[in-house]
Parts: C-alpha cells; sequence; structure tokens
C-alpha cells in the first residue's frame, strides 16, 4: 500500500525529532511506525518499539526493520533488572496476596473514624497491597495517601475518614515495598515491582529513538523513564481511546510537549456510515479533524430497538458491554435462545465476583476489591442503592438478586471456549481494545447521555463508547437512546453555533 500524505508528514516530521502521532482508529498506526523505523535505518539509527502487550511486539518483531528492537515496558526493565535480583525469578516474578501481606507485615484490624466496623486484618492487607501496585504505576519516588485505591466501601469515605485509614495504610505499604524492592528479601517483587525498581535508578535507554505505542494509556513510570532518558520519542496513540485512567494511565498525547504533532485520520477498518458516526462521537471530547471511512467498505449503522438487533446464526457478531454486569446479562439472554457464547478473555473474572457475592451472602467476607469492606449482602445492597453513590456494582447486585449466584455460575461455566466455536462473541469494551469484529452490536449499558438534555456523557464514558463503536467493520448495531443522544446534542451544538 502507498503511504498516504498524512503518513508521509509522520515520516518528515519523525526525523526532526520527538513527534506525537494522532492516529484515529484503524487509521494504520503500526504500518506508519514501520515506515518511520526504516527510515531511521537508512539513517543508521537504531530503535526500540515499546508495545501494549507480549503479544503486539511478538507480533511486531516479524513485521519492523531489524534495527528495531520490539519489547514490552516489563521485559525492558526485566533485562535490567534480573542481576540486581541475583537471577531470583522467584522474586521478580511471584505473587503475594492479600492474606500474605496480613501475616507478613503482622496486621490487626483498623477502626477508621466514622465507620462503625473496623477493616480486618486481611482487608487491611488488601487494601495496603493494591496501595503499593498504584504506587508502581506511577513516577512517583515516594507512597502517597493518593496511592491509597477508593475501592469498595471505601468510595463513600469522607476526607477525615481518608486521613485515618491513611495514617495506618502508609507504614504498612511503605514497609512492604521495602521488602519487594530488597533482593535479599523473600517477599516477592513481582511485574510492577521490579518496573518500578529499575525506574527509580533513572535507567538509560540504549537506542536512538523509541516509539511508544498506545500512548494514550501510558504508564507514568515509562514517560518518567523516557523523559529522565532523554531519548528522542515518537508517541503513537488516539487520545480518545484513552479508557485506563483508573488504573492510573496517563494520556500521552495531551500531556506530552513535543515540536510536532501529526494526525492519522484515514480509517482503513470500517466504511464512511460507522466513520460518521464515530466523528460525532470525537467532536464532543474537541476533536480538531473528522474520522474518514475507508471508500472502498460497504458499511452500515444500525439502530436497535428493544429486540437486541435481532440475531443471526450464520455471521459472528461480537456484542460489546461497559460492564461485566451487563455482559452476563447478555450471556444469560443469549443462552436463553439457544446460543452458546464465547467471552473475550475467560471466564475467571466473572467467576471471581459471582464466588465472592456468595460469600457475602453468607456472611463471609469477600476478597475482591469490588466488595472491600462490606460484611454482607445486604449492607452491599443498600450501598449500591443508596442516594450518595452511583456504583457501578448496581447493575451487578440486581443481576444476582434476578438469577441467583449459583445458576449464573453454572452457566457461565458452559461458555464457549473459543471464537471458533461460535457465532456469537461477547466483551467489554476495555478487553475489545485493538481488536475488530466485521458486524458489532452495543449492550445497553454504555453511560452517552449527560444530566441535562442535549448534552452527553462525562468524556471517560465517551471515550470508550468511541473505542466500543470503532470495533465494527461493516456493520454496528447501536441501541436507540445511544443515537437519539448524539443527535441531541449535535443539535444543541448547532443552535448554539448559530447563536
Amino acid at each position: 500500500m502507498n503511504p498516504t500524505k498524512e503518513q508521509v508528514e509522520a515520516v518528515d516530521l519523525s526525523v526532526e525529532g520527538a513527534l506525537r502521532v494522532n492516529a484515529y482508529a484503524g487509521t494504520g498506526k503500526t504500518s506508519t511506525l514501520k515506515l518511520i523505523a526504516a527510515a531511521a535505518e537508512v539513517r543508521n539509527q537504531r530503535g526500540l518499539y515499546l508495545a501494549f502487550n507480549k503479544s503486539i511486539a511478538t507480533e511486531a518483531a516479524t513485521q519492523f526493520v531489524s534495527s528495531v528492537a520490539c519489547k514490552t515496558t516489563h521485559s525492558l526493565a526485566f533485562g535490567a533488572m534480573i542481576r540486581p535480583f541475583n537471577n531470583n525469578m522467584e522474586k521478580m516474578t511471584g505473587s503475594i496476596n492479600a492474606i500474605s501481606v496480613a501475616n507478613t507485615l503482622r496486621l490487626q484490624p483498623v477502626t477508621v473514624v466514622g465507620m462503625a466496623r473496623p477493616f480486618t486484618d486481611r482487608e487491611m492487607g488488601a487494601i495496603v497491597l493494591n496501595t503499593v501496585r498504584r504506587y508502581c504505576h506511577s513516577a512517583d519516588r515516594d507512597i502517597g495517601q493518593h496511592h491509597i485505591a477508593r475501592d469498595g466501601i471505601l468510595e463513600a469515605l469522607d476526607r477525615a475518614a481518608m486521613s485515618s485509614l491513611a495514617e495506618r495504610v502508609l507504614p504498612a505499604a511503605q514497609k512492604l515495598w521495602q521488602q519487594m524492592a530488597d533482593p535479599i528479601s523473600a517477599t516477592p517483587c513481582g511485574h510492577d515491582g521490579y518496573l518500578q525498581a529499575w525506574a527509580l535508578r533513572r535507567p538509560r535507554i540504549n537506542a536512538d529513538y523509541v516509539m511508544l505505542d498506545e500512548a494514550q494509556d501510558s504508564n507514568p513510570v515509562i514517560l518518567e523513564v523516557l523523559a529522565q532518558a532523554a531519548v528522542k520519542t515518537i508517541y503513537v496513540g488516539d487520545r480518545f481511546q484513552q479508557i485506563y485512567t483508573f488504573r492510573g494511565a496517563v494520556n500521552a498525547m495531551d500531556t506530552v510537549q513535543t515540536p510536532n504533532t501529526s494526525y492519522l485520520t484515514q480509517s482503513w477498518r470500517f466504511g464512511p456510515n460507522i466513520a460518521r458516526f464515530a466523528t460525532d462521537i470525537i467532536g464532543h471530547l474537541g476533536a480538531p479533524k473528522p474520522l474518514l471511512g475507508n471508500p472502498g467498505i460497504i458499511d452500515a449503522l444500525r439502530v436497535l430497538g428493544d429486540d437486541r438487533g435481532g440475531q443471526q446464526d450464520k455471521e459472528t457478531v461480537a456484542v460489546l458491554c461497559r460492564t461485566n454486569a451487563e455482559l452476563i446479562s447478555e450471556y444469560v439472554y443469549l443462552l436463553s435462545k439457544h446460543k452458546r457464547p464465547h467471552i473475550v478473555g475467560g471466564t475467571a473474572e466473572i467467576e471471581r465476583l459471582l464466588q465472592d457475592a456468595e460469600r457475602l451472602q453468607s456472611g463471609e467476607r469477600a476478597t475482591s476489591p469490588e466488595f472491600l469492606g462490606f460484611a454482607n449482602w445486604d449492607e452491599l445492597t443498600t450501598f449500591v442503592n443508596s442516594q450518595i453513590t452511583k456504583s457501578p456494582l448496581k447493575s451487578f447486585v440486581k443481576l444476582v438478586d434476578d438469577h441467583g449466584c449459583r445458576e449464573l455460575l453454572n452457566a457461565v461455566k458452559v461458555a464457549a471456549k473459543s471464537e471458533a466455536e461460535t457465532n456469537y462473541v461477547l466483551s467489554t469494551a476495555h478487553k475489545a481494545k485493538g481488536r475488530e469484529w466485521d458486524r458489532v452490536r452495543l449492550g445497553t449499558d454504555f453511560r452517552v447521555d449527560g444530566e441535562e438534555e442535549g448534552e452527553l456523557g462525562a468524556p471517560d464514558e465517551l471515550r470508550l463508547f468511541y473505542v466500543a463503536c470503532t470495533r465494527a467493520k461493516t456493520a454496528l448495531g447501536v441501541p436507540r437512546e445511544y443515537v437519539m443522544a448524539v443527535e441531541a446534542a449535535n443539535n444543541a451544538h448547532q443552535e448554539a453555533v448559530r447563536a
């Protein structure tokens, strides 16, 4: 394929120095990076391509010129830290859980200001462990209160309660991190731990330039490494596909300053109809340019009613949902229609949630972060149905109450093991990132509507919606209320412009 004008411009600008390549969905970012790498090889420059995960790095290694090393950030750190950790694989890659943290640090139950019941030692272990994990994802040199995740009941704690909790959590988290980072200690460091230990050494990057893929969801720790190393970096990503802020990800496409910026707006994945709808979405996120569809693809945007778009037996349909709760609901629906769907990423996460829901119903404390601090199912139900919270667990609680944990667990276990076994694929939008299917139908739990008529939802919700919509290649089924919300927002914007 001959390079487009946008790709040629990106290659030319990459010669001048650091660059941000804003690549909309399906616009050929990999092929553009290959062109940049080929041009750099002519100048006898060695490159480093940093991929989002191992499978992408492995595939990229077969496509890029030989002067480019293709790795994940973790593999880069692992290679540098294996000797400092005395070649101890268990130390580097082993894992710890809340129970082992509670035992190792000899944690005790803690009563927090404003709470009637103390956190158990195991719950304190979970809070401490998650605090260290969030620290390891950050560019910070020290652990602070902002690293304490507001999981479960922590979501409702006020400032005084959080300060009270932090007084007990932070010393324990600092002690745990010291043990993780100590090569002599038996406490496993884990993948995120050795990444942070490597970053704290302010390493140099052995390359003339770096290409950072998926830069819109960058790990802050790797951004700090690249900044400290002062290596020329090509940041490539779609600022409108940032969907991992809840993990502490940073949008380098917005936050990092580079001398030049380029755009890839010609999508090769889908045709003009899906492209127009996607453009309407990102337009409300401040997109300066429209997303252009592939004129060689005949695509369709189908507005769905209450029938979930009907079911086609001979063509694969990928159903994308915002939450696991909606995914389970879609799964139960398809089973009732004698379909056996495949769940992208497997069923382990869903089974964990359902098993912990069973524990809560039996009056036991659960281990999932989502259920942290709740003593039983009734307490969780009261919390998610209260007016003070908009907990994402509300739909999950209703689903369990309607169908029962054991019935749902038994149903999930018969899911198709692979996409090849079925015509129905279920995925959350997060797990669908980087994937594409010919036909896509959206679930009904995306938060598209804003608080006022004519307004769309929060930016993070719209970005997730945009990701889901742009997984389709030839047919996109969208619930009617989503289409109406986007149309109303467009009309409101046009009226405001005319006024």
